[in-house]
């Protein structure tokens, strides 16, 4: 068990790092068998960088790798299939914060999406 309380869950075969991981898991095998899927993938590893100079020449050199929880395929409003990434979260601790706006910085373009508890379990 973490500082927060997270516990490592087992679904399919595969460890998540809390259940709240493990139940979106479940949701995206669902959502895939209802078409609004194609596929999904955990734990997809980014690494982030940071430039520099030496000697009139820039570089990038990677400083840490950020795992986003989920790279998902799936299908918009139009039937288009896109992209898209989901971040699980719980409790951010501070490392989580600067690494996740890193890699917005660092990946404008991208579509990230942060689900809470509320998100995937509904009210209660």
């Amino acid at each position: 068990m973490s500082k927060y309380k997270s516990k490592w869950t087992e679904y399919n075969g595969r460890k998540y790092q809390s259940a709240l991981e493990s139940t979106r898991a479940q949701q995206l095998d669902l959502l895939k068998k209802a078409g609004k899927v194609y596929s999904w993938h955990p734990q997809y590893k980014v690494e982030l960088h940071t430039a520099y100079s030496k000697n009139g020449e820039y570089y990038l050199a990677t400083v840490c790798n950020y795992f986003i929880d989920f790279r998902v395929l799936g299908y918009n409003n139009e039937g288009k299939l896109v992209e898209w990434y989901e971040e699980v979260k719980g409790k951010w601790t501070e490392v989580a914060k600067i690494k996740h706006k890193w890699l917005r910085l660092q990946h404008p373009n991208w579509d990230v999406r942060v689900l809470t508890k509320r998100e995937i379990e509904g009210e209660k």
